[in-house]
């Protein structure tokens, strides 16, 4: 809820020169608050649990467990490479 992390070399590898989130964050814009509300809203509190903080923090908070499916939308490089190292084994 505070935005995408930093880009690393492998996202500016491919991000073209003129994108705009080169030089500045993305999904700032909202709050946690928000979210909670739409998750509701959407019927879907009871099935959902958001945790605030990125994946690199909140992963090792998860319960241990094993996972059937796991989506992972992360946007960028780094958190992608965080999600797959985690999850992947627990699967």
């Amino acid at each position: 809820f505070a935005g995408l992390p930093s880009l690393v070399e492998e996202d500016l590898k491919v991000a073209p020169e003129n994108a705009p989130y080169r030089n500045k964050v993305l999904f700032d814009d909202t709050s946690f608050e928000a979210v909670n509300e739409l998750v509701t809203s959407a019927g879907f509190a009871d099935h959902a649990k958001l945790i605030r903080g990125f994946f690199i923090d909140t992963l090792p908070t998860l319960p241990e467990t094993r996972y059937d499916f796991v989506n992972i939308d992360c946007d960028l490089y780094a958190p992608h490479i965080e999600c797959l190292e985690y999850f992947y084994p627990k699967m």
